[in-house]
């Protein structure tokens, strides 16, 4: 980041403290990503970059969302939404309508959810977004199938099933193969429930997938248990069991790993800032030392030139001459007692034009009366 401010890269800062919250809220660390998302949403707006204030509110959005802290959500959601309509982004459309969606169904609001899911599905049927279509069904048909709609929720999940086959998403295709059996249980289908359940978990070992093989192994325990094969819903509810323990553990693992990854980038921060002082004191002591010897050499060069002044008074030189050197004396003196209180006089004026003026006059007139003393001296002398 300091390269895109020692280049004044607007954007680039910009996008550096939205890639920062990105990892922050990856990591979990949600105050923190917070503070770089709304540093980068104050970048953005200095340049009226809308594009990227509609990704950076989303993200903000996401971060309230993970915190169940749904208004506010719904807040940035909405400010999003409301730029990439301007701009008529219609990825950007879909991602805040599903977000929005999915939001609506966290408030118990599946009416609301609901039409935010088709709003996504008719643009993303449009530019053909086979990703973002499987997702949508999946989460309209895990709306429909809460509300105990479940033939039209099988109808969302299957069509879900076919996309992430299509696009050969083998995790995504146990996840819609586990919401089939799910949806088939409830409507007391109870072959069909165990058949696709099976090919979920079938899938999932395969792929190696423990998220997808716990939820099949806790499908398969709830359909042994309405059959009646209590022996068998044991079976799979204690493997069930020793999936989610171990997902557990790994969980533990990755919450330790992404404490230390802040650990390290709080470090990489540090060092960056301590670089970034040492380079602007350096700087500053540079200056400080060009400062004093230019002003050594002005010194030296306006007593040497009234040294000059005096003793040229002695040979044949006009008196208007003289004259003029010693005007030419008095405004080197000025110009260098200006520049030496130039700070002084700032400071106490604000830089404002009108007091420097009046600072700079009382300044010229303080040295008149040394102007006639020095051109009076400088007359005798010549006489």
């Amino acid at each position: 980041m300091s390269l895109f401010q020692k280049l004044k890269d607007t954007l680039g800062i910009a996008n550096s403290l939205n890639g920062i919250g990105a990892v922050y809220k990856d990591q979990g660390d949600y105050v923190k990503a917070l503070k770089y998302l709304f540093k980068a949403l104050q970048t953005l707006e200095k340049t009226n970059n809308s594009s990227g204030m509609g990704k950076c509110l989303n993200n903000i959005g996401e971060i309230y969302s993970k915190q169940n802290d749904f208004e506010k959500a719904l807040e940035y959601y909405f400010q999003s939404l409301k730029i990439f309509l301007a701009q008529q982004d219609q990825r950007g459309l879909t991602d805040g309508y599903v977000d929005i969606g999915m939001v609506y169904d966290m408030q118990k609001k599946p009416q609301q959810a609901l039409d935010y899911y088709h709003k996504s599905i008719d643009i993303l049927q449009n530019i053909n977004d086979k990703p973002g279509l499987a997702f949508s069904y999946v989460c309209m048909g895990e709306n429909l199938h809460n509300r105990g709609q479940y033939d039209l929720a099988l109808d969302n999940f299957f069509k879900c099933l076919s996309l992430n086959q299509e696009l050969e998403n083998f995790q995504r295709v146990a996840y819609a193969l586990n919401d089939i059996s799910l949806s088939y249980l409830e409507t007391n289908q109870i072959d069909k429930a165990w058949e696709y359940a099976n090919q979920s978990l079938s899938i999932a070992r395969e792929i190696d997938s423990k998220n997808e093989v716990r939820a099949a192994y806790g499908s398969l325990a709830k359909i042994s248990a309405v059959k009646a094969d209590y022996k068998g819903a044991y079976e799979f509810q204690q493997k069930f069991n020793v999936v989610n323990g171990s997902l557990f553990s790994e969980l533990k693992a990755k919450e330790i790993g992404k404490l230390e990854a802040g650990f390290e980038i709080e470090k990489r921060l540090e060092e960056q800032k301590r670089k970034e002082a040492e380079k602007a004191k350096n700087e500053l002591e540079q200056k400080q030392r060009r400062d004093v010897l230019q002003y050594q050499l002005i010194f030296i060069f306006v007593i040497g030139f009234f040294v000059v002044l005096f003793f040229a008074v002695k040979y044949t030189i006009s008196l208007k001459i003289i004259k003029n050197l010693a005007f030419v004396a008095f405004l080197l003196i000025f110009e260098f007692v200006l520049v030496l209180i130039d700070p002084l006089i700032n400071r106490y004026t604000g830089g404002a034009p009108l007091f420097i003026l009046l600072a700079n006059a009382i300044l010229a007139l303080g040295f008149t009366p040394f102007h006639r003393l020095l051109e009076n001296r400088l007359t005798k002398r010549f006489i």
